[in-house]
């Protein structure tokens, strides 16, 4: 078969997503000679799929701006496979398969702002109701699809990760670095709120604090949005002398990490699979990690287990895995042996099966079926039930004695601050500026485009003023020229156009006119 995959999310930045990429098509490529790939990816992912094991992808790689760039019935494919959570475009006139990594959503809603919240519930749902298959990484998240998106069991196949080659090299190598103390536990995770870092740590206090044990340990990853101050907190709690921050570290580093760690301690309150659990198993690390469904499925007999909501279990934990040698022998030796079932062709075999559903199940009625009946109907829904949050304009942003700047009807928010907007419809985007007295200001702002090359005029209360190009190798993206305005004394209408103003942008249903970020007044 000639199967089409959409690799536009591709970047070194997506965690686990990534690593399951690499280990999934690592294998194939190099295995699976009786398929021919091809990639659809932006010019920024060829850095990771220069990692793949094979440069097959090379012989069939399709370079795209945008998922509006994928077109499935001119490149002759026989099946469509979106390994990211989403099918774009969709639905597809070929069979089709998406990989869901995760429901979390639908038990932390709270976890995620109101937009994050609409393109989940409009893009996950919709692909797994328009796929003719799908791939899950636990059986834990394919009982989450069934029982959330009303899909049958019979079009979802499970396929749990594996550590990849790179792994295995460097776990048979010589240890990499000096370790950051004598003597820690280790959790690899970025700062996302479901991580749990502040139970944690309060784990690490109270046995400091009550009992006087001191358990040091190393913190990879890096902050993200949204997530807890992880730095304030060990400052607050006085851990500075016990934790220490490593950041992002390579794969040859997180496996000497393991090797050097006395257990991995893995708190998380959410999780579609769990990799690191998997990655401590077969470096034989003892691990002691949330009592939550995916988690125990890797680590069955072989791990501890505690309330991840509960920091006095968490504790327990931690001292069990600090002082229980005995204990810590038998987990690492049969974790290490229950790792061994986690193999790449396991997973390799599991997505062909997947690919050989979609196939048998595809017909042109059921694609009108899910174009008409599913997708439509299932976009209107999902709008009507975020409309308010949609439709509601932003509150205004002071941003001068004197002035006042209020964003008017149809710009959205997508960052937590105050300076981040963007702009989702049709018509000009407009902006009203009140100063309380003629004055010359500087606007600064950095623009993004659904579709480059492109232009965005600039005009106040009717008069041009500058017309920004936003050229094809910024990929939509870059600063903008500063311009001087010259305010009136009361409002005045600042008013923004864009050439391409009825670009879809990734699969949002409303249409992009203009993206104006940072948008920054200084008075001169």
């Amino acid at each position: 078969m000639r199967i089409g995959v959409n690799c536009y999310e591709l970047n070194r930045h997506m965690g686990g997503m990534r690593q399951y990429f690499h280990r999934l098509f690592g294998h194939l490529l190099v295995h699976d000679s009786s398929n021919d790939y091809v990639f659809f990816a932006r010019e920024q992912a060829v850095e990771e799929l220069d990692r793949l094991a094979s440069d097959r992808w090379r012989e069939h790689w399709v370079p795209i701006q945008t998922q509006e760039d994928i077109d499935v019935g001119r490149s002759n494919l026989d099946l469509y496979f979106c390994p990211f959570s989403i099918i774009w475009p969709r639905p597809v006139r070929a069979p089709s398969v998406v990989t869901i990594h995760d429901l979390q959503e639908m038990y932390f809603p709270d976890f995620f702002r109101p937009l994050d919240l609409f393109n989940r519930a409009l893009h996950l749902p919709g692909s797994t109701r328009s796929a003719d298959a799908v791939v899950t990484v636990s059986e834990f998240t394919k009982q989450t699809v069934e029982e959330h998106h009303g899909v049958s069991g019979r079009r979802i196949v499970s396929s749990p990760l594996c550590v990849g080659e790179t792994f295995l090299r460097a776990l048979a190598a010589p240890l990499a670095g000096d370790a950051p103390f004598e003597r820690f536990l280790l959790y690899p995770a970025n700062r996302w709120r479901h991580k749990n870092h502040a139970a944690l740590l309060e784990a690490l206090r109270r046995l400091r604090d009550d009992e006087g044990l001191r358990v040091r340990l190393v913190l990879t990853g890096h902050d993200v949005g949204g997530g807890p101050p992880v730095e304030e907190l060990i400052r607050e709690m006085g851990l500075q002398d016990q934790v220490r921050s490593v950041g992002y570290v390579s794969a040859t580093e997180i496996v000497s990490l393991y090797r050097q760690a006395a257990g991995l301690i893995f708190p998380s309150l959410f999780e579609g699979f769990g990799l690191p659990l998997l990655e401590a198993m077969t470096a034989g690390c003892p691990a002691a990690v949330s009592r939550i469904p995916s988690l125990m499925e890797i680590g069955g007999e072989h791990a501890l287990y505690f309330d991840p909501h509960s920091p006095d279990e968490i504790a327990l934990a931690i001292r069990r895995l600090w002082s229980d040698s005995a204990l810590c022998e038998r987990m690492a030796a049969g974790g290490r042996l229950r790792a061994q079932g986690f193999h790449p062709q396991r997973m390799a075999e599991a997505h062909l099966q997947a690919f050989e559903i979609a196939r048998r199940r595809y017909s042109h009625t059921r694609y009108w079926v899910r174009r008409v009946a599913l997708e439509r109907l299932h976009a209107r829904r999902v709008r009507r039930r975020f409309r308010d949050h949609l439709d509601s304009p932003p509150a205004g942003l002071g941003v001068e004695s004197g002035i006042r700047v209020r964003f008017d009807r149809g710009w959205h928010q997508l960052e937590g601050d105050a300076e981040n907007w963007w702009r989702w419809s049709k018509g000009p985007a407009s902006i009203t500026i009140t100063s309380d007295e003629c004055r010359r200001v500087a606007l600064e702002a950095d623009a993004l485009s659904a579709a480059a090359p492109n232009s965005i005029d600039l005009l106040l209360d009717g008069r041009s003023q500058i017309r920004w190009e936003i050229p094809s190798t910024q990929n939509g993206f870059g600063p903008l020229a500063t311009v001087v305005l010259d305010l009136r004394q009361g409002a005045s209408r600042l008013e923004i156009r864009s050439r391409e103003p009825a670009v879809q942008f990734d699969g949002d249903p409303r249409k992009l006119a203009v993206a104006v970020k940072n948008l920054r007044f200084r008075p001169l």
